[in-house]
């Protein structure tokens, strides 16, 4: 690692850490005001969100890293025609699951949270190429700026928002701030980087748009799996256990979905010069990177479990201080998680796209079963775990079928 991936490294732990206090912060003003129940269906829509948002990756970062240049960018031409296709699926996606969840929903609480939520897709997943740039281009210290600026504005919004008493959909409503500052300051930095870039439809190419949809197509299902994977324990559990247990899982799970994050940005910082770009061995800079990643999420388990309680205590309240006991449980998966993310380079390095969809498909349905399979919200936390190592152990027989036919 250089002294740059350093510094970009601390700007965006530095960044997650502000994002993941001032988002526990709102998350508890929230849980505190909608109670148990209305946080359960709160926590509800934002898995449906996290389902929708995969659902318009058809041109995702992995097909992305294969082409990018020395200096971590891409022709424009792929900029302007992702941007484009993103836009139209993004709203074929909006308009499909808003019908489906009205005709599917028995809850008009959460359909309204799904609803406002929704929105996000619209704007945020169009952009979502300058997002990916910020990182890959060297810029993540500029990046996480503009994110801790919209996490502060985000945060003051619900803070009035509560103050004033609003209704729930309000709330609700003040959390799209964030993503819409983010996006926004992610276009600037790139132009200021880039001043010869101009959005213009003269640059949409079929043929480009042909090579992304068809590469896209590839990884597309293994990252809806994989969201859904990731989020099948809360959309599994909320009818198959106490309203009130639920709104103590969702409340730790809320803090334990930031490991993936983590997972992914170091990823997008490491691994372009580590392992996609990069002309030696690709197995032995897989191997680095995975050491650096295992230690990296070491360190992640051990503060957790000092701190995991206090956190729970000082966010949530005493009220979820079940939410703590489910913490420290659902935490210790996390060298998996990190293992799993620097080996999966290898196979978006390959442009693997079957072998990456079939790896995802094969953790979401051996966690939906051993979910549907057991009792509890313990249930949910086996069937994580038990995807995860899925996941691993198939990227791992796959490195080694690999040097196996060379």
């Amino acid at each position: 690692m250089t002294k740059h991936h350093i510094v970009n490294i601390a700007w965006a732990l530095i960044d997650k850490l502000v994002q993941l206090t001032l988002s526990m912060i709102t998350v508890g003003w929230i849980a505190k005001y909608f109670g148990v129940s209305s946080f359960g269906s709160y926590q509800y829509a934002l898995s449906v969100l996290i389902v929708a948002t995969s659902l318009t990756w058809l041109f995702p970062g992995e097909i992305f890293y294969r082409l990018l240049n020395s200096k971590g960018d891409v022709n424009k031409r792929y900029i302007t025609s992702s941007i484009i296709l993103r836009a139209a699926i993004s709203f074929t996606v909006y308009i499909t699951l808003l019908i489906y969840t009205y005709l599917q929903s028995n809850n008009s609480e959460s359909f309204s949270f799904i609803f406002i939520l929704l929105i996000t897709i619209l704007y945020s997943e169009p952009l979502g190429i300058f997002r990916f740039l910020s990182d890959t281009t060297g810029n993540t210290h500029k990046a996480s700026l503009f994110r801790i600026s919209a996490s502060l504005a985000k945060t003051a919004f619900i803070y009035t928002a509560i103050k004033l008493e609003l209704n729930h959909n309000a709330i609700v409503l003040a959390s799209l701030v964030e993503p819409a500052i983010t996006s926004t300051a992610c276009v600037y930095i790139y132009k200021k980087l880039n001043t010869l870039y101009r959005f213009n439809l003269t640059d949409y190419k079929k043929t480009i748009a042909t090579k992304l949809l068809i590469d896209g197509i590839k990884f597309w299902p293994g990252l809806i799996f994989m969201y859904a994977f990731m989020r099948m324990d809360r959309l599994m559990l909320k009818d198959k256990i106490q309203s009130e247990i639920y709104g103590h899982y969702t409340a730790a799970m809320s803090i334990f979905d930031l490991i993936p994050t983590l997972a992914t940005l170091f990823i997008a910082i490491l691994a372009p010069s580590m392992v996609y770009n990069n002309k030696n061995s690709a197995l032995k800079n897989i191997t680095k990177l995975t050491l650096v990643l295992l230690i990296a999420s070491l360190v992640i388990v051990l503060l957790s479990q000092l701190i995991s309680t206090k956190l729970i205590n000082l966010i949530f309240g005493l009220s979820f201080n079940q939410a703590s006991e489910i913490l420290n449980i659902a935490i210790l998966i996390t060298p998996i998680i990190f293992v799993d993310f620097s080996l999966s380079t290898f196979i978006i390095k390959n442009g693997k796209g079957i072998a990456y969809s079939l790896k995802w498909t094969a953790s979401a349905l051996v966690c939906f079963l051993t979910i549907k399979l057991n009792t509890g919200w313990e249930s949910g936390i086996y069937g994580q775990a038990i995807g995860w190592a899925t996941s691993a152990s198939i990227s791992i027989l796959y490195i080694i079928h690999t040097r196996e036919k060379k």
